[in-house]
């Protein structure tokens, strides 16, 4: 069942990123491995970790990912999860996930200590559905003149295997961010395609994509001239987007924030976040018109010693079994 979504547009009138000792809780699972391995019937391959994932949040101020941690749930339907208490990463934060045709998963996600650097898009690359991890350093050529870091990672794999990433970032000429693309064939290695979104004046971030018929749609954060928009545009190819308008999703009289979409029986669906306590979602079959899911998908748990302040960022794959894995991002108690 689901409620018919208000959604409020405004056309622009003008031609903004981001960045265990665990007690008394439930059972937890650590994931962090240093290899893993996958044999087929004519090739053994083994991935080693680049670096271990840190435990705990450091003592900066203000919310980030130094304080925040990605966890994962499960499901069969989309819709209902259920947790599996496994703590990916801690300070980690702005997950996006795919699942190649070996049926390998790539967990790209914005880490704060990572190794002996700080505030970088890395990937976690699973060959078991999710139940361990080994962590890779992305390397992105082409972001040499940029002002900072290229975050806030949305990934996709395209019909002929070629892995293609969103990433916020900003040239060090210019006083506002946009939406860059990266492409490349093995999920580690990418190289600067150019600018695939952009509003002049206004700073973008958080790229959330899917591909809806034969129109990719982007969604974002930033500057709006609307308090709690998103800016949306299209594309026939994904590589450069129009911006069509401000478009607000509501759920309960609360502004959402389209973080993840993926294609479902039937149709497609856009996971979200607003406020602090819910990941929600809304589902359409043509990209225009958009209807809010009943309920909540997931809601932040505060009983247990894994989960503080705030649930947001849901990152979503619909697994080559069926079922649906749930990455997310809460607040390090």
């Amino acid at each position: 069942m689901r409620w018919t979504l208000i959604a409020v547009l405004f056309l622009p009138l003008f031609i903004y990123s981001c960045g265990q000792s665990i007690n008394n809780g439930p059972t937890t699972t650590s994931t962090t491995v240093t290899s893993s391995t996958t044999t087929t019937s004519s090739t053994t391959t083994t991935l080693t970790s680049d670096f271990t994932p840190p435990t705990g949040k450091t003592t900066d101020e203000g919310s980030g990912p130094w304080n925040l941690r990605l966890m994962s749930a499960t499901g069969t339907d989309g819709l209902t999860f259920t947790r599996t208490n496994t703590i990916i990463t801690d300070q980690g934060d702005v997950p996006s996930i795919v699942q190649d045709n070996r049926g390998w998963l790539y967990l790209y996600y914005v880490g704060w200590t990572v190794g002996d650097e700080i505030n970088k898009t890395v990937v976690a690359i699973s060959l078991d559905n999710g139940l361990t991890w080994v962590y890779k350093y992305l390397h992105l050529t082409g972001f040499d003149n940029m002002a900072a870091e290229p975050v806030d990672p949305d990934a996709q794999i395209l019909p002929d295997g070629t892995f293609r990433i969103y990433l916020t970032a900003q040239l060090s000429s210019e006083s506002t961010t946009s939406i860059y693309y990266a492409e490349g064939t093995d999920g580690i290695h990418f190289a600067n395609k150019g600018v695939a979104f952009f509003r002049s004046g206004k700073s973008l971030i958080d790229p959330a994509t899917l591909l809806i018929g034969s129109t990719w749609h982007i969604f974002t954060r930033g500057d709006t001239d609307v308090a709690g928009a998103n800016s949306h545009g299209t594309s026939s190819d994904g590589t450069s987007f129009t911006f069509d308008e401000e478009e607000v999703f509501l759920i309960n009289g609360l502004k959402r924030t389209m973080a993840s979409g993926i294609a479902v029986p039937g149709g497609y669906r856009f996971y979200a976040h607003g406020g602090e306590a819910a990941i929600t979602s809304f589902y359409t079959t043509d990209g225009i018109s958009w209807e809010a899911d009943l309920g909540d998908r997931l809601t932040l748990e505060t009983s247990t010693s894994l989960e503080a302040t705030i649930i947001k960022e849901p990152a979503v794959v619909r697994l080559s079994d069926g079922s649906y894995l749930l990455v997310y991002t809460v607040g390090i108690p």
